[in-house]
């Protein structure tokens, strides 16, 4: 007699799959993220953000069915040039094992060439938000900034994991492992090249950003390559990595490695801002300030500073003490960069503080 197989209770649920990439859509009025940690294998976090707090919900099941005895999934679409599909299961569609497969467009990502041209309103509206990629997957706090300083890059998995997250993890006596996907630790450059560039291969914009970084600055014991490190950052912004837009606007600005084209350099600055990071909208004030556009910086200072970017608030208190600035600004500015600044401390972080930063 055949076991009776066991079925996951029906919802209504969207996802978005491709390769090693990680997406966002809605369930409700819930936030939805997928992460694909290794193939065929898929987790989900729920998070409901209050004005004061947030709760997290986490399940993991194999992909391809809607029962624990579930047959294998189709292998292609976890092919490295998969394309980003959207599934929509309904209650009668998990119940009949269908779906509906939709293309689907990439939060951030760019058409190959330069940059669309952005329209003021939609400038000065847009992006006074830090980017998801600003908030740690484990915590799910904003990271202060610079996050350089505060989150540790994995190779392994291309997530950003704040200092906090790192400590709890060294506490628990996994320390040589990956605090959010448990690969093991690697400490020799030929190892972490190996996991970056295996991330590239499945087109992962971050890592694929990362390679491009290590070419300009000769890490990991490659050769500093500028061109191939142009071409990467082309390859990460296209793919929608903001930093790799951040990257782009200086290299055409400056004409480092490419023909100087300041407009084309900006526009970079302009489609990473809109999307909510803060060194762009920086970079775009000074931009506007050098070209005597000291209103318009201003209000761009103002933008980055209150999403706890405190380069932008040193900004707006020198143009405070110039002229250029009215203390009521400066004040806005200050309390919005407080804000900011307290939704990205925790416990954890504070103890991490004074174990990696003792030396500062």
């Amino acid at each position: 007699m055949e076991k009776k197989k066991k079925t996951v209770p029906a919802i209504k649920v969207a996802f978005a799959a491709t390769a090693g990439r990680e997406k966002d859509t809605h369930l409700l009025k819930n936030k939805i993220r997928v992460d694909f940690l290794r193939p065929q294998l898929v987790c989900f976090r729920s998070v409901h953000y209050a004005s004061k707090g947030f709760w997290q919900l986490s399940f993991v099941f194999l992909f391809g069915s809607v029962h624990y005895a579930s047959s294998p999934a189709d292998s292609s679409l976890f092919a490295p040039d998969a394309s980003p599909c959207l599934f929509v299961f309904s209650e009668e569609a998990m119940c009949r094992g269908e779906e509906k497969r939709e293309t689907l467009h990439l939060p951030g990502a760019s058409t190959d060439g330069p940059p669309t041209i952005v329209n003021d309103e939609e400038l000065m509206s847009s992006g006074h938000e830090l980017h998801e990629r600003y908030t740690c997957p484990l915590c799910c706090l904003p990271i202060a900034l610079p996050v350089v300083k505060h989150s540790v890059v994995k190779s392994c998995c291309s997530k950003t994991v704040c200092n906090g997250c790192v400590l709890a993890s060294y506490q628990r006596g996994m320390g040589d492992t990956c605090a959010f996907c448990r690969t093991p630790t690697p400490y020799r450059n030929a190892a972490v090249l190996a996991l970056i560039q295996k991330r590239v291969e499945a087109r992962d914009p971050k890592a694929t950003r990362l390679l491009a970084d290590a070419y300009y600055n000769g890490r990991y014991e490659l050769e500093i390559d500028v061109p191939r490190a142009i071409e990467l950052w082309t390859e990460a912004a296209n793919l929608g990595d903001l930093n790799a837009h951040f990257q782009l606007g200086y290299v055409y600005c400056d004409g480092e490695g490419v023909e100087e084209d300041v407009g084309r350099g900006v526009r970079h600055w302009q489609h990473a801002a809109i999307q909510g990071h803060p060194l762009s909208r920086h970079s775009l004030a000074v931009h506007e300030y050098k070209s005597g556009n000291h209103e318009l910086g201003v209000q761009h200072w103002m933008i980055s500073a209150k999403m706890g970017y405190e380069t932008s608030l040193n900004a707006i208190k020198d143009m405070f003490m110039k002229g250029h600035a009215t203390k009521a600004q400066y004040a806005e500015s200050l309390r919005g960069y407080q804000t900011a600044l307290e939704e990205t401390k925790s416990p954890q972080r504070e103890e991490a503080k004074t174990i990696f930063n003792k030396n500062e």
